[in-house]
């Protein structure tokens, strides 16, 4: 019997395929247990793992893997640079927020509220919990003030999908302030005039 033969996996040369399926069904908490370690948020782990199947698949396409140990180790290295890439440039967010743009996120501040402590709260929220496409959202609609349908555009998603991705990022905002004490005076959505109606 051949080493290929012995393999306890479908050949990813031959079968790249079924290799991307096996890995799904067998190894997906491993690979996602893996990714979280690193990213740290779940949907930043679950974005990390689609970006590596998509780059095995493309390699075992083209011909460029190589087998140099066992393929799952190949895996877990492409996985493990993709992690770290997503939580490189989720950390990458600007520390100088404006009140009146964290404010526009949240809602109406208490006359009684330390400012800079609100602040403080939803910077860490941006750099620490909120997803890449949270904090590109946020930059392109409530920083930058574009329609929903402009800033889907460039993000390369539904007009529908930016909504949700706001609303997650005010609630963990929220939450964030409410453990410190803090409490909105006023909830509201963005400004009619940022939406498309």
């Amino acid at each position: 019997m051949s080493p290929e033969d012995r393999r306890p996996y479908p050949d990813p040369t031959r079968e790249p395929e079924t290799f991307i399926a096996w890995l799904c069904k067998t190894k997906e908490v491993l690979l996602f247990a893996i990714a979280l370690r690193i990213t740290r948020h779940k949907h930043d782990t679950e974005d990390a793992l689609q970006e590596t199947l998509r780059k095995v698949f493309e390699r075992l396409i083209a011909r460029t893997y190589v087998e140099d140990g066992t393929a799952i180790a190949w895996v877990v290295k492409i996985l493990v640079r993709c992690a770290i890439d997503i939580r490189k440039k989720r950390g990458r967010f600007r520390t100088n927020l404006e009140p009146a743009e964290v404010e526009r996120l949240i809602g109406t501040l208490g006359q009684d509220l330390d400012v800079s402590e609100v602040i403080d709260v939803v910077r860490h929220v941006l750099s620490e919990r909120a997803t890449v496409t949270e904090q590109k959202v946020y930059q392109l609609v409530v920083v930058e003030g574009l329609k929903y349908s402009e800033a889907a555009q460039k993000l390369h998603i539904t007009p529908q999908g930016v909504g949700p991705n706001l609303t997650k990022l005010r609630k963990k905002s929220v939450q964030g302030l409410q453990r410190i004490g803090f409490h909105i005076v006023r909830k509201r959505a963005l400004p009619k005039e940022l939406t498309d109606g």
